[in-house]
């Protein structure tokens, strides 16, 4: 069971069109991650957002937040909020509508370098390799 619990982390962290509800054991876990996307998903474009900010949306301490996430996605919620980011940027990214400048101030990166340093270190493919794998 750890090690299958192992694998749908493994997938979901690199696929960037995996859905954040798969890494949920149970209802409650997936309706708490989809809280968690929702709010992440509010605030994309602000560079402020971070922990301290979604445990204040939350009503929930930092430690509690974390602990949380941490048992839920065997994640940090730092690395949810950049992955939840990046997994949009792939979304954005498969549509062919943005440069990847403008997907990087969209999701609130500071520079596009971190932008694309971020997401071929996540997914394995620079932001440009990934938009022309999807339109094949």
């Amino acid at each position: 069971m750890l090690k299958n619990r192992i694998k749908v982390k493994e997938f979901f962290i690199k696929n960037p069109m995996s859905q954040i509800q798969q890494i949920g054991q149970n209802q409650n876990d997936q309706d708490f991650l989809l809280r968690i996307e929702e709010i992440i998903m509010q605030h994309l474009d602000d560079p402020q957002f971070n922990v301290d900010r979604m445990a204040d949306i939350l009503c929930m301490s930092r430690p509690t937040l974390y602990r949380k996430i941490n048992m839920v996605s065997s994640l940090s919620p730092n690395e949810l909020i950049n992955l939840t980011r990046l997994r949009k940027a792939a979304e954005l990214l498969s549509l062919r509508q943005y440069k990847v400048y403008e997907i990087s101030n969209l999701l609130g990166y500071s520079s596009a370098t971190h932008f694309s340093r971020n997401f071929q270190k996540q997914f394995g493919l620079s932001p440009t390799e990934f938009q022309e794998s999807q339109s094949k």
